[in-house]
């Protein structure tokens, strides 16, 4: 295992370049500067990049919007084209670039294509997945196209904890997801992709993460994360709530209210350094915008960099910076609180 460690590592390092990182510092020094001033400030270029290749989900999750049917926007797959002028664009700057939003990833038939691009313009790539669609062709394909990690969304170490969320699902099919690119990896006598197994905390499965942590070394992950659950329903409490005050991302108040943890200072990392690109090319501020209701632009009429720095992304920074609590995706954002 530390093997993989250190080439992931090695590997990351192997994509920077002087200008990335001058180009890292800029973004730390626009941001603080920016705080400072209650003003946005941009020095730099985005250093990272999400990337949703499709919105289409085989699960319906109780938490997700897509899962749940109730994510606003149309569904479909990324255009490879709109994929690769993306790339184009930002890859002199980009350190990373995350290939997933909303959908399962490895629906989307150019998915290896998308990776080898990445790969090629040396850009570190990260994809996700519920391991349904996982097979010992596609993930060959994957491993060759140069994948640097790969997330499976595995949430309970029995059928039933594991379906009580992943709605749909089949627990030995997100098991065997993780054993094919382990077994893969090494025939194919590579060290890339680093695997990890992501374990969200909910009730119904706070006592599994023990088990879920052996169970993970056993299937020939690199890692185990264990995350915290986000609900869409959590103010007057819910019971998928976990016990575990570590892991629980939501508090009881004085009132009888739950609220986030956090407080909502007015800073974000993620709008100065990591948009989101939508599958049909609209940019977001961030991941956390689920529906699209803070469009900057689409990257069909205009240059993503173009976007970044356009009037409405400025507006969108400038209520964060001066009043984020009023923003909804915000109300429901730990990520977006971490610094750099």
């Amino acid at each position: 295992m530390a093997n993989y460690r250190l080439a992931r590592v090695a590997r990351f390092l192997a994509t920077l370049t002087w200008q990335k990182t001058l180009n890292y510092a800029k973004q730390i020094v626009s941001r603080r500067w920016s705080e400072i001033r209650k003003k946005p400030i941009l020095l730099g270029f985005p250093t990272s990049l999400s990337i949703e290749p499709t919105n289409l989900c085989n699960l319906q999750c109780t938490e997700c919007p897509t899962g749940t049917g109730d994510l606003l926007r149309p569904k479909g797959n990324i255009d490879y084209q709109t994929y690769q002028k993306a790339i184009d664009e930002l890859s002199p700057w980009l350190i990373s670039l995350i290939l997933y939003f909303q959908g399962e990833p490895f629906l989307h038939p150019q998915l290896a294509e998308m990776i080898r691009y990445a790969t090629q313009k040396n850009v570190y790539s990260i994809t996700s997945t519920n391991g349904h669609f996982i097979t010992p062709e596609n993930a060959e394909h994957v491993i060759l196209a140069g994948l640097d990690e790969l997330l499976f969304s595995i949430d309970g170490v029995t059928q039933t904890s594991y379906e009580s969320y992943r709605v749909g699902g089949e627990l030995e099919k997100a098991k065997n997801a993780v054993q094919i690119f382990a077994h893969a990896r090494k025939r194919l006598q590579k060290t890339n992709p680093f695997l990890r197994v992501q374990f969200i905390v909910f009730s119904h499965n706070e006592t599994e993460i023990s088990a879920i942590k052996r169970m993970a070394k056993e299937l020939g992950a690199d890692r185990v994360e264990i995350k915290s659950a986000q609900l869409y329903d959590f103010h007057a409490g819910n019971s998928r709530l976990t016990s575990i005050a570590k892991y629980a991302r939501y508090a009881k108040q004085q009132n009888g209210k739950y609220q986030i943890k956090n407080t909502l200072s007015n800073s974000c990392a993620y709008i100065w350094n990591q948009p989101t690109l939508t599958w049909d090319g609209r940019l977001l501020p961030c991941c956390f915008d689920k529906d699209a209701l803070h469009t900057v632009g689409n990257s069909s009429n205009h240059s993503i960099l173009e976007l970044w720095k356009s009037t409405n992304f400025q507006y969108f920074r400038t209520q964060v910076l001066n009043n984020r609590e009023k923003i909804e995706i915000c109300k429901n954002c730990t990520q977006g609180l971490r610094s750099f």
